[in-house]
C-alpha cells in the first residue's frame, strides 16, 4: 500500500505516519513508500493499549505537585497525550505563543526588554569608537617609540594609550 493510500485509510497525515515510523511505533514496508496496512493497524492497536494502561496506572498513582508560577522565558512542552498535527496540538501551540507574547509585552512595559535595534546601534557606535581610537595609536606613538630604546618604556607608552582608549570607551554614552 502506498503512503497516500495508508494515510487516507488511517486518517492521519503523512508527517504523522513518518513520525510514528521513525519512533519505531509502526513497521515500514519492504521498500520505501510501501506499507502493510494490517501490520500498521496491529502496531497502532498495541500502542493504544499500552497508552491506556499507562493512563490507568497514572490515574491510580498520586499526582505530583507542580510549581505554582511557570517560567515566562520558556513555554511548557506539548502534553504527551496531545498528538502532533491535531487541532488540540495547534490550539496548545497557539496558547503557548500567546502567553509568551503577553510575557514579552509585560517585560516591555516594565522597561526590562530592550529593542534590538537600539542595542545593535549602541554596540555599533561603541565598536566604531573603539576602532577609531585603536587605529590612531600607531600615528600617535610612532615617533616616540622610534626614539625610545628602552623596551619597558615603550611598553608603558603603549599600555598608557590602550588604557586611555578603553577608559574613553567605558565612558561611551550608551555603555551602561
Amino acid at each position: 500500500m502506498t503512503t497516500p493510500e495508508i494515510t487516507a485509510a488511517l486518517g492521519i497525515s503523512k508527517a504523522r505516519l513518518n513520525e510514528l515510523a521513525r519512533q519505531g511505533r509502526i513497521p515500514r514496508g519492504a521498500k520505501r513508500g510501501d506499507w502493510d496496512l494490517a501490520a500498521v493497524r496491529a502496531a497502532l492497536g498495541r500502542n493504544i493499549d499500552a497508552l491506556h494502561k499507562e493512563r490507568q496506572a497514572a490515574a491510580v498513582a498520586p499526582t505530583p505537585i507542580r510549581p505554582a508560577a511557570p517560567a515566562f522565558d520558556q513555554p511548557p512542552p506539548l502534553a504527551m497525550d496531545v498528538p502532533r498535527g491535531s487541532l488540540a496540538a495547534a490550539q496548545l501551540v497557539k496558547a503557548q505563543a500567546d502567553a509568551k507574547r503577553a510575557a514579552l509585552e509585560v517585560r516591555r512595559l516594565e522597561k526590562r526588554l530592550l529593542d534590538s535595534d537600539e542595542v545593535s546601534g549602541a554596540w555599533s557606535g561603541m565598536i566604531v569608537a573603539a576602532k577609531a581610537k585603536l587605529l590612531v595609536l600607531g600615528d600617535e606613538l610612532a615617533d616616540r617609540l622610534a626614539a625610545e630604546s628602552n623596551p619597558v618604556a615603550c611598553r608603558e607608552m603603549v599600555d598608557r594609550k590602550i588604557h586611555e582608549a578603553l577608559s574613553d570607551l567605558a565612558e561611551y554614552p550608551d555603555a551602561a
